[in-house]
């Protein structure tokens, strides 16, 4: 899915309450393991300035190596379209997905 990142929580979504939950983000080298949702996350840098999130079902026991573990605290706002914010260390990075039509990328 395309996306969009921000460093700051837009008005609409600042009085949101949504659901937050706490995970951990393990760096394989390619992409993060979230432990909360038992998925593998990569993001891509677009050309037009946005970029795209991959997200996939997976299996922590095949990673043979972990390079970083961050604690998260992750507010989810809205499923569909997906609209969350993430908490790393105190540093809030706000994520939305860009509404679009036909195929999207997969990994």
């Amino acid at each position: 899915m395309k996306i969009t990142i921000s460093d700051t929580v837009p008005a609409p979504y600042s009085t949101q309450k949504g659901t937050t939950y706490e995970t951990r983000y393990l760096y394989t080298g390619f992409g993060r393991y979230n432990e909360y949702e038992k998925t593998l996350e990569a993001t891509q840098v677009n050309t037009d300035g946005t970029y795209t999130f991959f997200s996939r079902p997976h299996q922590p026991e095949v990673f043979s190596r972990v390079y970083h573990v961050e604690p998260v605290l992750l507010t989810l706002y809205s499923a569909s379209p997906r609209v969350w914010k993430e908490e790393v260390g105190g540093v809030v990075f706000f994520f939305q997905e860009i509404v679009q039509d036909g195929a999207q990328p997969s990994f």
